[in-house]
């Protein structure tokens, strides 16, 4: 009996510090990756027109210069004490809420922010499940809450529900509303070009514009491309059921969003921060006994 319990409380201890190191990964990479240039665009859309796109009109409301600096300023710093463990809960709610506000004050202009708004459900999540208490600043100064294994459980497991309901989502939606004629017309082709337009003078665009202009002198090879991205967006719910084919799925949407940047220049890297919870080699005891005995909290 005592043996069980001491390989429960192992296991518990584990899990704990499992979702500990993807709590600092996670806001890590989205304070890099979204915290500075991304949402200081958006403080500067009081100054045009709202659009006529029903996603942005559904919930006018108007923000200030200065409202929407404070939100930024607001979701800057919950990330990084979210990061580092500190007034952790309330770091995650005031993450979450002003994150969601600023995006959703961005549809109204018809900003293009469709590679962070499935963030905000990331962000609801952490704030919804995490009940974890390793690698937390505030347990130097606070006593340390105990943590129920199945917290840490539900937690990496909504993350890749939400990770494989984003790309199958996109997938389908390629198929209703452009049926196979998205994948064999030159359907593609329109898209890589008119890139070269949205984005002209982007980074990007002026650094792999040469590889883009090669695929679309390619039909064929752009027809591959269209059937290989949506082939792939619809099988990512498999990643979730069978380990062996996330190990096969999960790197070929990670290339996929690389190949969406140099072929289309957008930039997906927000979405590294998703890409945590598939990280964990399976035999990962040695990696979390080595970070137990490094653990500064």
């Amino acid at each position: 009996m005592n043996s069980r319990y001491k390989l429960f409380a192992e296991k518990m201890d584990n899990a704990d510090l499992k979702a500990g190191v993807a709590r600092i990964l996670f806001f890590s990479i989205l304070y890099l990756t979204a915290g500075n240039s991304y949402l200081t665009e958006f403080t500067k859309l009081n100054a045009q027109l709202h659009c006529t796109d029903y996603m942005g009109t559904w919930a006018l409301f108007d923000l200030s210069y200065n409202s929407a600096l404070l939100l930024l300023w607001i979701f800057k710093i919950s990330i990084l004490t979210s990061m580092i463990g500190l007034f952790t809960q309330t770091s995650y709610w005031f993450c979450f809420l002003s994150f969601f506000i600023l995006n959703l004050y961005a549809l109204q202009f018809c900003y293009s922010n469709h590679s962070l708004m499935p963030l905000n459900i990331s962000l609801f999540l952490w704030a919804l499940l995490d009940r974890s208490s390793s690698l937390r600043l505030e347990n130097k100064f606070f006593v340390e809450k105990q943590t129920r294994l199945e917290t840490s459980s539900y937690l990496f497991r909504a993350m890749k529900i939400h990770f494989c309901i984003i790309f199958f989502a996109s997938g389908l939606s390629k198929l209703r509303y452009g049926g196979l004629a998205w994948i064999f017309s030159d359907s593609m082709e329109n898209k890589l070009l008119l890139q070269n337009y949205y984005y002209a003078n982007n980074y990007a665009q002026q650094t792999f514009s040469f590889l883009n202009f090669w695929l679309i002198s390619h039909p064929l090879f752009c027809k591959f491309l269209a059937f290989g991205t949506v082939l792939i967006e619809i099988a990512a719910p498999f990643a979730f059921f069978k380990k062996n084919l996330a190990r096969l799925i999960i790197p070929q949407i990670l290339i996929m969003q690389i190949g969406i940047f140099v072929l289309m220049y957008l930039n997906f890297s927000p979405w590294l921060s998703i890409y945590v919870f598939w990280l964990w080699p399976q035999k990962d005891i040695q990696v979390l006994s080595w970070i137990k005995k490094k653990n500064p909290f």
